[in-house]
């Protein structure tokens, strides 16, 4: 039986199968042709300045919304106090900011309920615990620009920039001790809807985790 291995662009195909010669050079061509496009694209999207000319930081030159982006000195003063204060930790203002502040009534509820769930004292998940979770799920979810902005802020909690941009990139790879990999498996397993067991309960050890936590 041919082992089943998998190329670059995520197709399986077999391996140690004996193929025509000529066949094999003009696919192996292509694919050389494709990897290095591949290459090219991932090498553009790390760079700075194609990522400013996308619109990905609020550097853009393209507009972050359709929606009009109203001047930050003309927003009610405690939408102002709101920005300037993550603008001071994090050193840039994220364009979700931006994107909300036309609507000044949703802009607070999503900032309030971030605020709730996020930054709440009780519980026993740090906040760099609940950072963790949400690089991991977004990360499941494909969604960038949450893995790119709670990573930043897993950074900050943390004080483990390392372990983020692993968490960022591979989650079961990551150097996570007990209790965060148990952590993160159970919110991977909700995110991925499967069906909730006792055993992962008792990874989390359920009696000290969950219900101090609020759940």
């Amino acid at each position: 039986m041919a082992v089943i291995g998998q190329n670059f662009m995520g197709r399986n195909k077999p391996c140690g199968t004996k193929r025509n010669k000529k066949k094999e050079q003009a696919r192996g061509n292509k694919q050389e042709d494709e990897e290095t496009r591949g290459i090219e694209v991932s090498l553009n999207f790390a760079k700075p300045v194609t990522i400013v000319n996308r619109g990905y930081c609020s550097e853009a030159e393209y507009p972050i919304s359709r929606y009009p982006v109203p001047n930050q000195d003309e927003l009610p003063q405690d939408m102002q106090d709101l920005i300037n204060e993550v603008a001071e930790k994090s050193g840039f203002v994220p364009n979700v900011f931006k994107a909300l502040a036309h609507r000044p009534d949703e802009f607070r509820a999503f900032f309030m309920y971030y605020d709730a769930l996020m930054a709440k004292e009780t519980g026993s998940l740090t906040k760099a615990n609940k950072e963790m979770i949400v690089v991991a799920t977004s990360s499941l979810n494909n969604c960038l620009y949450c893995v790119i902005s709670h990573s930043a802020l897993f950074r900050i909690y943390s004080k483990n920039p390392t372990q983020a941009d692993q968490v960022a990139a591979n989650w079961e790879c990551a150097e996570l001790d007990l209790r965060q990999r148990a952590i993160v498996e159970f919110a991977i397993a909700v995110c991925k809807s499967e069906t909730i067991t006792e055993e992962h309960f008792k990874k989390l050890d359920f009696s000290w985790l969950l219900i101090p936590a609020g759940f």
